[in-house]
């Protein structure tokens, strides 16, 4: 009780968002209701619980007393030796320390997202087999993405703002991930408010599938029309940005290769 007030005299806060498991939800609800009663009915009416479930991991059931648990740092070392095997595979050329550095990204995106995917109150199976797919529904998945976008930019080069030709925009496929594109600021707003950051999770994943079917059939760099193309380069480097900015929202590292 004391450390709750502590936190809203000594930071001047409006809200106080208390961070703590499913199982605590009784132990916070008669801290509100001691508040109120003590007469702190600011206090009482501002705290927050965000309760979350567990984390299950295939195959074990954990138990503290029993002391069988899986650390967190077991985790990561576990998932950047297997990310650091698909990027060297992809880059066998590459420096160790960057194939090091990326690995890790990897590793720490695919941890974060696959918690944060999930909606607090759904308690979140982590299978390490599955949340390094760099093809669907994981944190490598849309890092990737993001990767890619970053290496036809570069490729492409500085864009022709003066030769841009944005009718092109109006091409349906264009024009379909511009305008989820522009979502963006709304959705993450929405989900601040909402403290739901699943939902922001949701979003860019749906934006990565967006631009992934779209580039295949609509490329860029081999585009013959100088003012569509940069209009296709405008696009790519708008998705760029805000995916970058969506996954860093979430914690997670947005390398530009991997």
């Amino acid at each position: 009780m004391a450390y709750t007030l502590y936190k809203f005299e000594a930071f001047n806060a409006d809200e106080v968002i208390n961070v703590i498991g499913a199982d605590q939800r009784l132990a916070q609800l008669q801290l509100r209701l001691a508040l109120l009663g003590l007469g702190y009915r600011k206090e009482a009416l501002n705290l927050i619980h965000y309760d979350y479930e567990m984390v299950r991991l295939p195959g074990i059931r954990m138990s503290g007393r029993r002391g069988r648990f899986v650390d967190m740092d077991s985790i990561l070392d576990s998932l950047k030796i297997r990310a650091e095997e698909e990027v060297r595979k992809r880059n066998p050329d590459a420096d160790a320390a960057w194939i090091g550095r990326v690995s890790e990204q990897i590793a720490v995106g695919a941890l974060r997202f696959t918690l944060i995917r999930t909606s607090a109150p759904r308690p979140v199976v982590f299978d390490p087999e599955k949340v390094l797919n760099l093809e669907e529904n994981t944190g490598p998945y849309l890092q990737y993405t993001h990767a890619r976008a970053c290496g036809i930019m570069k490729k492409h080069g500085s864009i022709d703002f003066e030769s841009i030709n944005y009718e092109a925009c109006n091409e349906s496929r264009r024009r379909n991930l511009l305008l989820m594109t522009m979502r963006y600021p709304m959705v993450a707003a929405k989900a601040a408010d909402d403290m739901a950051p699943e939902d922001l999770a949701t979003y860019l994943l749906k934006l990565a599938d967006e631009f992934n079917s779209w580039y295949q059939v609509d490329p860029v760099i081999r585009e013959p029309d100088v003012g569509a193309r940069e209009c296709k380069a405008l696009i790519v480097d708008y998705f760029r940005q805000t995916m970058k900015h969506g996954l860093e929202l979430l914690g997670v590292p947005a390398p530009e290769r991997m």
